[in-house]
């Protein structure tokens, strides 16, 4: 081995002690700070019992607990809130109560309708705001609010 490559191989060497040592240095930098992080902990939640009158831990424990509540609610009221009540009229003034979803097909309800009454769906008609409604559209579509109204007429046949 010529003088050039030892020389280069002395550097390599040199290159992956230093490396070698720093790494060890960061190691030991990283527990120091480890111990230093857990005592400042220590310290705080020392402090936080002394302030509050009991266990810091309780309290997030608490939190966490109310917050998990606080999701479930706001899902519930989501679904609530996607509800809304129709009520169907007849002719003869009768009303017929409704809850469905704003998403839901107003057929769903007009066949509801039909089956209680025990009348076909091609011998009456749905209307909301004097407009015929049909299967496929939904109150969300229509904008209609809870504790709106459905008028059903029964279909006239011309001569």
């Amino acid at each position: 081995m010529d003088h050039f490559h030892r020389e280069r191989q002395r550097e390599m060497e040199a290159a992956r002690a230093r490396e070698a040592v720093e790494a060890a240095q960061r190691a030991a930098l990283g527990r120091c700070l480890l111990i230093l992080i857990r005592r400042r902990q220590n310290a705080v939640r020392v402090h936080l019992i002394e302030q509050l009158g009991e266990d810091p831990t309780n309290l997030v424990l608490a939190i966490g607990a109310a917050q998990r509540i606080q999701t479930v609610a706001r899902r519930w009221l989501e679904v609530v809130r996607d509800k809304i009540n129709l009520t169907v009229v007849t002719q003869d003034g009768n009303e017929i109560f409704f809850k469905m979803k704003q998403s839901c097909p107003l057929g769903k309800l007009m066949n509801a309708f039909c089956n209680r009454q025990g009348v076909s769906m091609q011998s009456v008609r749905f209307l909301f705001d004097g407009q015929r409604l049909r299967e496929q559209q939904t109150p969300a579509e229509l904008d209609m609010e809870d504790g709106d109204v459905i008028d059903v007429m029964v279909e006239q046949m011309g001569d």
